[in-house]
């Protein structure tokens, strides 16, 4: 544990130290004691708000795992509480807040990865389970203690009533699907002995126009099957995080 030497002054309940609403309204507050005699209330109220602060910049210091010494180098303390904001607020790395998703580049953790983040904690949205109590934080967020499966997944911003996408609540999956739409061949009424084809024959589905003979009978139209496993747009595959401590 890093070493704080400032202390704040008067620090016990009971001490010697007059009231807020008192010091507040002490005409000296702005011109300062200018005759007479202060009294060791006034005194030690001056003292300890100056102490406190100082000790509470002290500890930020020390948070950070460096020593915040009273050895009168100021330009010393300077350069050490500008490295603690850096430290403990993660100001150079950006830190990314508990609870929000964001799209990681690598398969590596961001802990493994940046410096100033090897102290968080970090998960993938895969469909698993977390403790409330090891990542309450975290809890706040998704109160259900489970991270959406989204491996493999496009995301797709909530309807939120607009009409768009109707009836789905907040993290719901949705299946593949097609617009409604139709095809249509036109063609003239030919023999009974004729054939109209649509692809290849070793791919004939099985789809027959009803304006046609169906197999046996006569004309046949067949379409072929044409495509991959899914339907997709051109995309980039990313890994998708939240920071959980």
């Amino acid at each position: 544990m890093a070493t704080n030497n400032f202390k704040a002054f008067a620090l016990d309940p009971n001490a010697n130290v007059m009231s807020q609403a008192d010091w507040e309204a002490l005409p000296a507050l702005l011109a300062g004691f200018s005759s007479g005699k202060a009294s060791s209330a006034q005194v030690n109220k001056a003292i300890r708000q100056a102490t406190t602060i100082a000790a509470l910049i002290g500890q930020f210091i020390a948070n950070s795992g460096v020593d915040a010494l009273d050895n009168a180098d100021v330009n010393g303390l300077v350069t050490k509480f500008t490295n603690a904001l850096t430290t403990n607020l993660r100001l150079g790395a950006g830190a990314p807040a508990i609870g929000i998703p964001f799209f990681w580049p690598s398969s590596a953790m961001p802990n493994t990865v940046m410096d100033e983040w090897v102290d968080m904690v970090f998960l993938k949205f895969n469909g698993a389970t977390f403790s409330a109590t090891t990542y309450p934080k975290l809890a706040l967020v998704f109160p259900g203690l489970k991270l959406t499966e989204t491996r493999g997944e496009f995301l797709r911003i909530w309807d939120d009533g607009r009409g768009v996408d109707s009836g789905r609540s907040l993290l719901s999956a949705q299946s593949d699907d097609f617009k409604s739409h139709a095809h249509t061949l036109y063609f003239n009424n030919g023999s009974s002995g004729s054939n109209i084809s649509i692809g290849s024959a070793s791919n004939v589905t099985g789809i027959y126009s009803s304006g046609l003979n169906q197999p046996g009978g006569g004309s046949v139209a067949a379409m072929g099957n044409t495509g991959g496993s899914e339907t997709r747009p051109r995309n980039i595959a990313f890994n998708f995080l939240v920071r959980a401590k």
